[in-house]
């Protein structure tokens, strides 16, 4: 794992291109994929993993879809991960998943 500007770039990222911007606790903290790489900030890496680890899994009931909490997925679970990561959205983007 690199470091850039205080942010840690995990390689490779397999999905969708995405970006959250939001708060923990009060800091700005980020997640967003650049090329095949998922660069997000080391506090909202480790919120992650603490859903990660508790085996959370994102729900959608009108599709008849589960997802697991990950960080190093190929569909959207990395990007739902990360946005429930986060005590406040402050913004979003995401590419439709195919």
């Amino acid at each position: 794992m690199d470091v850039v500007d205080d942010r840690l770039v995990i390689r490779p990222y397999r999905g969708s291109p995405f970006a959250v911007h939001g708060t923990i606790e009060g800091r700005q903290v980020s997640a967003e994929t650049v090329d095949t790489s998922l660069v997000v900030s080391e506090l909202l890496l480790q919120r992650a993993l603490a859903f990660v680890e508790a085996n959370a899994t994102f729900v959608l009931p009108d599709y008849d879809l589960e997802y697991p909490a990950c960080v190093d997925g190929d569909g959207p679970e990395v990007a739902l991960t990360m946005m429930r990561s986060l005590d406040r959205v402050t913004s979003m983007r995401f590419q439709p998943w195919a």
